[in-house]
């Protein structure tokens, strides 16, 4: 499928060392545009899914974001982006007029495996914006003694089920994900948080990994150890 999305965005006019956006929840979708975006050679922007249309156009204005990703949810916020930007829909609950899906704009593409990029893409995640536009912190290439590091103190192994309940365009769930994709774990996306959903999640797929932050935690615990005892954890 991500092949076929780098195919379907080079006809589209997507350059390699271009900045896409995306404005998604955790799921397939955002996980495809990733990969697909890496294959492609082209900048990532991670949007903030509570993003008002204000805020997105004047970020995606100043990260040069030609391209967007969006689940439909968020269709009135990405109407604040110019024309000009190419438009696909990643989550349909909702019709989007004249925006195709990415299962439609890969309908009949080569899914073949496209050419090594001949420039490093990368992710640009955004700061809270606590004192004024959040403002883009691009991640590039790191060395891997950085992810041993961490490996060496958070026992992440292969073979293992993480929970991503943490949204991914946040710089915790972007690096977590990161690392369990290279580990080849199994990676469940939850598209949106409840304490209750997540204690089920990893009753039903025997997470040993739970992505959170902390104010996550936090309502987990709030339902106090009878309510979570009725749970497999």
């Amino acid at each position: 499928w991500s092949n076929g999305l780098v195919h379907a965005w080079k006809n589209a006019g997507v350059t390699p060392g271009s900045s896409m956006g995306i404005m998604a929840r955790n799921h397939r979708g955002l996980v495809v545009t990733m990969l697909a975006a890496a294959k492609l050679g082209a900048r990532l922007v991670m949007m903030n899914t509570g993003f008002a249309p204000r805020q997105l156009a004047e970020v995606a204005e100043r990260e040069a974001v030609t391209t967007f990703v969006f689940d439909s949810e968020f269709a009135d916020v990405a109407a604040a982006l110019p024309e000009s930007v190419r438009r696909y829909v990643s989550w349909k609950d909702d019709e989007v007029p004249g925006v195709p899906t990415l299962e439609e704009a890969i309908a009949g593409v080569d899914v073949s495996a496209p050419p090594a990029p001949p420039v490093f893409g990368g992710f640009v995640l955004l700061t809270s914006g606590t004192t004024g536009t959040p403002k883009g912190a691009p991640r590039g290439r790191t060395s891997p003694l950085a992810s041993a590091q961490f490996l060496d103190r958070v026992p992440l192994r292969p073979g293992q089920t993480m929970l991503m309940a943490a949204p991914a365009f946040h710089g915790t769930g972007v690096s977590q994900f990161a690392i369990a994709l290279a580990l080849g774990q199994t990676i469940v996306m939850m598209r949106r948080f409840t304490p209750t959903d997540t204690l089920s999640l990893i009753d039903r797929h025997h997470a040993n990994v739970l992505v959170v932050v902390p104010t996550m935690l936090q309502r987990i615990l709030d339902h106090g150890p009878e309510k979570i005892a009725e749970h497999d954890t």
